[in-house]
Protein backbone atom coordinates (compact mmCIF):
# COMPACT_ATOMS: atom_id res chain seq x y z
CA UNK A 1 0.00 0.00 0.00
CA UNK A 2 1.30 3.45 -0.86
CA UNK A 3 2.41 5.77 1.92
CA UNK A 4 -0.14 8.46 1.00
CA UNK A 5 -3.02 5.97 0.96
CA UNK A 6 -1.95 4.61 4.33
CA UNK A 7 -1.84 8.09 5.80
CA UNK A 8 -5.31 8.85 4.42
CA UNK A 9 -6.70 5.69 6.01
CA UNK A 10 -5.19 6.68 9.36
CA UNK A 11 -6.70 10.15 9.12
CA UNK A 12 -10.14 8.80 8.19
CA UNK A 13 -9.96 6.22 10.98
CA UNK A 14 -8.91 8.88 13.47
CA UNK A 15 -11.76 11.16 12.48
CA UNK A 16 -14.22 8.27 12.72
CA UNK A 17 -12.83 7.42 16.16
CA UNK A 18 -13.23 11.01 17.32
CA UNK A 19 -16.82 11.00 16.06
CA UNK A 20 -17.60 7.80 17.95
CA UNK A 21 -16.00 9.12 21.15
CA UNK A 22 -17.96 12.35 20.85
CA UNK A 23 -21.29 10.56 20.35
CA UNK A 24 -20.59 8.32 23.34
CA UNK A 25 -19.89 11.34 25.54
CA UNK A 26 -16.32 10.34 26.33
CA UNK A 27 -15.03 13.89 25.88
CA UNK A 28 -17.14 15.15 28.79
CA UNK A 29 -15.63 12.37 30.93
CA UNK A 30 -12.10 13.25 29.81
CA UNK A 31 -12.55 16.90 30.77
CA UNK A 32 -13.14 15.86 34.40
CA UNK A 33 -9.79 14.05 34.70
CA UNK A 34 -6.94 15.50 36.80
CA UNK A 35 -4.16 17.16 34.79
CA UNK A 36 -1.60 14.40 35.38
CA UNK A 37 -3.88 11.81 33.79
CA UNK A 38 -3.37 13.53 30.42
CA UNK A 39 0.32 12.71 30.70
CA UNK A 40 -0.48 9.10 31.59
CA UNK A 41 -2.79 8.73 28.58
CA UNK A 42 -0.24 10.42 26.31
CA UNK A 43 2.45 8.07 27.63
CA UNK A 44 0.31 5.02 26.93
CA UNK A 45 -0.42 6.20 23.40
CA UNK A 46 3.25 7.02 22.75
CA UNK A 47 4.32 3.65 24.13
CA UNK A 48 1.89 1.88 21.81
CA UNK A 49 3.19 3.87 18.85
CA UNK A 50 6.78 3.01 19.70
CA UNK A 51 5.89 -0.67 20.07
CA UNK A 52 4.29 -0.77 16.63
CA UNK A 53 7.20 1.12 15.07
CA UNK A 54 9.80 -1.17 16.66
CA UNK A 55 7.82 -4.24 15.60
CA UNK A 56 7.76 -3.09 11.97
CA UNK A 57 11.50 -2.35 12.00
CA UNK A 58 12.13 -5.79 13.49
CA UNK A 59 10.09 -7.46 10.75
CA UNK A 60 11.97 -5.55 8.06
CA UNK A 61 15.32 -6.55 9.56
CA UNK A 62 14.21 -10.19 9.77
CA UNK A 63 13.00 -10.11 6.16
CA UNK A 64 16.31 -8.62 4.98
CA UNK A 65 18.24 -11.32 6.85
CA UNK A 66 16.04 -14.07 5.38
CA UNK A 67 16.52 -12.71 1.86
CA UNK A 68 20.28 -12.45 2.37
CA UNK A 69 20.52 -16.03 3.62
CA UNK A 70 18.32 -17.21 0.75
CA UNK A 71 20.68 -15.55 -1.71
CA UNK A 72 23.67 -17.27 -0.09
CA UNK A 73 21.85 -20.61 -0.33
CA UNK A 74 20.98 -20.05 -3.99
CA UNK A 75 24.61 -19.19 -4.78
CA UNK A 76 25.75 -22.38 -3.06
CA UNK A 77 23.27 -24.43 -5.10
CA UNK A 78 24.46 -22.75 -8.30
CA UNK A 79 28.11 -23.54 -7.47
CA UNK A 80 27.18 -27.18 -6.78
CA UNK A 81 25.39 -27.41 -10.17
CA UNK A 82 28.40 -25.96 -11.99
CA UNK A 83 30.71 -28.35 -10.16
CA UNK A 84 28.55 -31.36 -11.13
CA UNK A 85 28.22 -30.31 -14.76
CA UNK A 86 31.97 -29.70 -15.16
Amino acid sequence: MKKGAKRSLWIIGGLAGIFVLKTLGVFSLISTLPWWMYFVIAGILFSGYQFIKANQEDRQADQAFIEEQGQVYMERIEKARKKRSS
